[in-house]
């Protein structure tokens, strides 16, 4: 006997059969909105926020300004992005300090829905902090959508806030990484957005740090300026700029890690990699992108000087026999340096305070992964002085590869700068180091073990 169908039920499939959407019980909202450009856009998103913590004041002061400079062929807009953010500090007597401005500039390829096209740029400078990515269709507006970003571990959980409706949509946005529950902390977000404007209004973002058991919160209101038109003839000179911008910054970067593998080739890679901003520069003829690139000419010194500095520690490690141990796991097996011989040993020095450990567990997790079958063992090894820290955390993280209690082994090896991936070969022979979180941590250690397993 066949059960009775209601008569919204029946309304419900009858819509989806129709192609007109699902029901949704905020009868306000009828369609979902897209965001809209047009050549020649300056884009500007001020605002402010503050935290209090005994008794004095931290603040940013941010501007985010968006130019809107063409139009690519598969439909999404290209917009040159630079924000800029002044911290500053209110003492108790009302005296306040500001540092000097942080800014960052970005490429952005933003489709209609909020999607982009990934650039290089994005890993510092997210479009998603402006242009939340909307619902495919109504039915998502009443369950919620979920996207997964490209790093594989950072999500955003998206809502519809109740008091949507079809002249301005709320959505909130529930920001999760493993860095969130295991750095005690809270992101969340409120967009307004306009969809006559087709754009984002207003921001409301939420910020909870926990700290020695005290919450604090910082509250950052952004909100869009009117919008204005700039002269299409400047802003294709200041895109072109900015692609000289860009491309010599990737150089500089490239260079600077060749510099510090190469210790016999240091000096002379530093040397090029200087020029190569210097002959930049004299072919960027817009204010605001000579400025953007003066600021990083101004830091070479300081960046010469720390990789010669790594480059130097290298040398003094790779191709040495690596020092030998004995410690014992989170269950109280014992292990040793010579237990692991005639395998390749990837030793992963790590804590719970370390924010980029955090972030690159995921791709330790995919060697330990991508390795099983092959003479290569993975190793966490925490230095927490609390045990608990490191238990919650490879609990947390899920981390099923065996992690060690390194205790004093990360003197031994002269640990100073974290996450720290020491690469040992199958004689005991130290061939690698990687310090630091990369986005392509993954590919670069798959390159040097795959090559010493070819030997």
């Amino acid at each position: 006997m066949r059960p009775k169908t209601t008569l919204g039920v029946i309304f419900l499939l009858f819509t989806l059969a129709a192609g007109q959407g699902p029901y949704v019980p905020n009868k306000a909202i009828t369609k979902v909105p897209r965001y809209s450009f047009s050549i020649g856009q300056e884009l500007t998103y001020t605002g402010a926020g503050t935290r209090v913590k005994d008794k004095e004041i931290f603040g940013t002061d941010e501007e985010t300004k968006i130019w809107v400079t063409g139009q690519n062929p598969d439909g999404s807009w290209h917009l040159l992005v630079r924000r800029t953010l002044t911290a500053y500090q209110i003492a108790e007597g009302g005296e306040r300090t500001d540092n000097a401005p942080d800014i960052i500039w970005g490429l952005w390829d933003v489709h209609t829905d909020g999607k982009f096209n990934y650039n290089r740029t994005n890993e510092e400078f997210d479009p998603q902090s402006i242009f939340v990515i909307l619902p495919k269709n109504i039915l998502e507006t009443g369950t919620g959508w979920v996207v997964n970003k490209k790093n594989f571990w950072e999500r955003d959980s998206y809502a519809l806030d109740e008091r949507s409706s079809d002249s301005l949509w709320i959505v909130r946005d529930v920001f999760s990484n493993p860095l969130v529950e295991i750095g005690r902390l809270s992101l969340s977000a409120d967009f307004y957005i306009d969809p006559l404007k087709g754009l984002p209004v207003k921001k409301e973002d939420k910020f909870i740090q926990v700290v020695a058991s005290n919450p604090y919160e910082t509250i950052t209101v952004t909100s869009l300026d009117p919008i204005l038109t700039r002269d299409i003839n400047w802003l294709q000179i200041l895109a072109k700029d900015a692609a000289l911008y860009f491309e010599a910054d990737s150089q500089y970067a490239e260079l600077m890690v060749q510099a510090e593998r190469n210790y016999k080739k240091t000096d002379g890679l530093l040397k090029i990699a200087e020029k190569v901003l210097n002959d930049t520069r004299a072919k960027i003829v817009t204010t605001e992108i000579r400025e953007q690139l003066d600021r990083h000419i101004v830091g070479v010194p300081d960046d010469a000087n720390y990789i010669r500095e790594e480059a130097r520690k290298r040398a003094d490690f790779i191709n040495k026999s690596a020092a030998d141990w004995q410690t014992e796991d989170f269950s109280g097996n014992k292990h040793s340096l010579k237990g692991f011989r005639k395998k390749i040993l990837i030793m992963d020095f790590w804590y719970r305070g370390c924010p980029w450990c955090v972030m690159a567990f995921p791709q330790v997790k995919k060697l330990a992964e991508y390795f099983h079958d092959q003479p290569v063992a993975v190793l966490g090894m925490n230095v927490d002085k609390d045990e608990s820290d490191a238990r919650y955390v490879i609990d947390k993280m899920g981390l099923t590869y065996t992690n060690l209690k390194a205790g004093e082994i990360a003197k031994t090896y002269g640990i100073s700068g974290y996450p720290h991936l020491v690469i040992i070969d199958q004689k005991g022979v130290i061939r690698d180091v990687h310090i630091g979180y990369t986005p392509d941590l993954f590919d670069q250690v798959v390159r040097s073990v795959d090559a010493m397993l070819k030997r």
